[in-house]
């Protein structure tokens, strides 16, 4: 048995454990385990939309149960807090945990660069939990401001200040810029008493980007009434302020510190690089230069297999990370954490396996910054995008990982918070797919519906659809002549459709056209659609027992009408109904007087029967006992989170 250790469910780590599984899934002696101290895998890219209050707290969680809900990984939600390299055992709060191999992708942390008060009076935006302390924080600060009277105070409540013009600092600078509106209606404030800054040491904001896109954003943030100042470091921080260079002060109750990240203090505290086993010794001139001490940083060194340079049974992989590619230290993004953990993952198992390593090589697609909800700016695999299709891209982007990672449903859950439950218009589309209908709304349509398939029903019994000795009979639904397979061909139907076009135009001729056209089959009688139907009924239907056939079609339509009324699995008799509508439009049946069916069977999708209706009680027991099934762990079809079993 080979026990594999993944320390951190970041991208790095949950990329490792299900780069892991594929290859070992069908081996039963190699044992795959991930611990964290946390039981879901947090967005890291999204942390800026729950701290500015555009969505929910759980729209960056995707829980580790959903993501190795099918898989031979096993989640250990552990505080792990030293590494025995020698023993090889892992420390935990709980118990101690052995390995045999060991991927090291325990993430980053603020870096404060050693800044008076930096640490201390700023607020953090690295973590699942500083994302909700600020969002609570800045709520707080317009409720306060609401109730002081002393102007000064009241300034200074309203003063937020963003430190850093990189990535993180350029996506909460514009969700605070969008969020202030709202805030200030919400707490009767007026707009103009609101100070949005930044604060840069730089003399550009994403230096990373090209220039033209540097230059959008700063057009952009100047509209909506930023405050910027460049070239401007930070010398000292306070609970009610910064100093900057110069002197100058600014007055703020609220700095968030975006300034970039080193490795963790956990991996700096390990008996690795530059412990005590060891010694300094072992660091070339560069990482020893204070500028690239990896000490101070508290990174990890690996070599070209992402194997650490002290322990070849250990790999790191992610932020924490130190490895220089064409003399770069690579970059602490998530495309870094992604490629490296992929390649550990690899030489693990080559290394099982007694194969060959491969080292890694990076493959980066590009870079997208959001700020706000509406507009972005991205330079990914060449292409220089701006606004809408920058944040299009973005979004494309997200739903292509959380597919990765937990399937469709992480994917309609990322669309749910973005697009279609957000608040104050604050998604790429507004509120065009947000408004919400409330569902005692649908009532009378999904009772209406059900009646008219019930009135269909009772129209093919009393007419003879249930009798073999009857002939060709009609219902309301459809031109004489026209119904039973088996006794009219398509030729009659023809006719069928020939006379009533010859209605329509006389009663056009009378003056009532538009009730007349009415009457009119949806589909005209020589589209390819209603030819090729017709040609299936003749040659394929004829040949199957009528009254058998029209025994289910009259079954088939009772059962849609019976849940309907009953709100009994309404989504399935919503689809059903739609099947029977647009099968009958495609025979040429259905006219234009019946076309509203087809539209309130699409229309009754959306929870119809949970009001006075049996799905309020149905569903949420269908929810729980599918998530339960081993069939959605595989496939990731999870109706919500998954259901653990005992």
């Amino acid at each position: 048995m080979k026990k594999i250790a993944i320390l951190g469910g970041g991208y790095g780590g949950v990329a490792a454990a299900k780069t892991l599984h594929k290859i070992f899934k069908k081996d039963k002696d190699v044992e795959i385990t991930l611990f964290d101290r946390n039981p879901f895998h947090t967005l890291m890219t999204e942390l800026h939309e729950v701290a500015g209050g555009r969505t929910e707290p759980e729209s960056v969680q995707v829980s580790l149960a959903k993501i190795f809900g099918g898989t031979r990984v096993d989640v250990k939600i552990e505080t792990i807090t030293d590494v025995k390299f020698g023993d090889k055992v892992l420390v935990g709060k709980e118990g101690q945990y052995a390995y045999d191999y060991l991927v090291m992708g325990p993430g980053a942390e603020p870096e404060y660069f050693g800044i008076p008060g930096a640490k201390d009076h700023s607020f953090s935006l690295w973590s699942y939990d500083d994302a909700v302390v600020l969002r609570r924080h800045i709520e707080d600060q317009f409720l306060k401001a609401s109730r002081e009277p002393n102007a000064a105070r009241r300034r200074r409540e309203l003063t937020f200040t963003v430190a850093g013009a990189g990535f993180t600092g350029m996506e909460m600078l514009g969700e605070l810029l969008e969020w202030k509106g709202p805030l200030c209606h919400r707490f009767g404030i007026d707009e103009a008493e609101v100070s949005i800054v930044l604060v840069e040491a730089m003399t550009e904001i994403l230096p990373i980007l090209p220039k033209k896109l540097r230059e959008n954003t700063m057009k952009f943030l100047a509209k909506k009434g930023a405050v910027i100042h460049l070239n401007t470091p930070i010398t000292e921080v306070r609970a009610d302020g910064i100093t900057v260079k110069g002197g100058h002060v600014i007055e703020s109750d609220t700095l968030i510190w975006t300034c970039g990240v080193r490795g963790c203090e956990f991996a700096g505290k390990l008996d690795f690089t530059g412990g005590k086993e060891h010694g300094k010794s072992s660091l070339n001139e560069e990482e020893t230069n204070l500028k690239f001490n990896i000490l101070k940083k508290c990174r990890l060194r690996s070599n070209e297999f992402m194997q650490s340079v002290e322990y070849d049974n250990v790999y790191v992989v992610g932020d924490v990370l130190w490895y220089s590619e064409k003399n770069r230290t690579l970059p602490q993004v998530v495309e870094t954490a992604l490629q490296t953990a992929e390649c550990a993952a690899h030489n693990i198992a080559a290394d099982i396996k007694g194969e060959s390593k491969k080292p890694f090589k990076s493959n980066y697609h590009g870079f997208m910054v959001s700020v706000g909800s509406k507009f972005a700016v991205a330079h990914v695999m060449g292409m220089v995008l701006t606004g809408f299709m920058a944040m299009a891209m973005k979004h494309l982007v997200n739903f292509h990982y959380l597919w990765e990672v937990a399937g469709v449903n992480a994917c309609w859950e990322y669309a749910q918070h973005h697009f279609f439950v957000v608040k104050n218009g604050r998604s790429q589309v507004g509120n065009q797919l947000a408004n919400k209908t409330p569902t005692y709304w649908l009532l009378p349509i999904r009772v209406g519906l059900g009646a008219m398939w019930v009135v269909e029903v009772l129209e093919k019994v009393f007419k003879g659809w249930l009798d073999p000795a009857k002939g060709p009979v009609s219902s309301w639904m459809f031109s004489p002549g026209v119904v039973q397979a088996g006794w009219t061909p398509p030729e009659d139907a023809a006719t069928a459709a020939s006379e009533v076009a010859e209605e329509v135009a006389a009663g056009a001729e009378q003056g009532i056209d538009l009730l007349a056209s009415m009457a009119n089959p949806i589909l005209p009688k020589d589209l390819f659609l209603v030819q090729w139907m017709q040609w299936f009924m003749d040659n394929v239907l004829a040949n199957v027992n009528y009254v058998l056939l029209q025994y289910m079609v009259v079954g088939f339509e009772g059962a849609v009408a019976l849940a309907l009324l009953g709100g009994t699995f309404t989504w399935v008799a919503g689809v059903a109904s739609l099947v029977l509508c647009l099968n009958f439009t495609l025979a040429g049946y259905f006219t234009w007087n019946t076309a509203w069916m087809i539209l309130a069977s699409v229309t009754v999708l959306g929870g119809a029967g949970r009001v006075l209706g049996l799905d309020a009680w149905i569903m949420p027991w269908l929810h729980r006992w599918w998530n339960g099934n081993g069939l959605a762990k595989k496939t990731y079809w999870y109706l919500g989170e998954p259901r653990r079993r005992k």
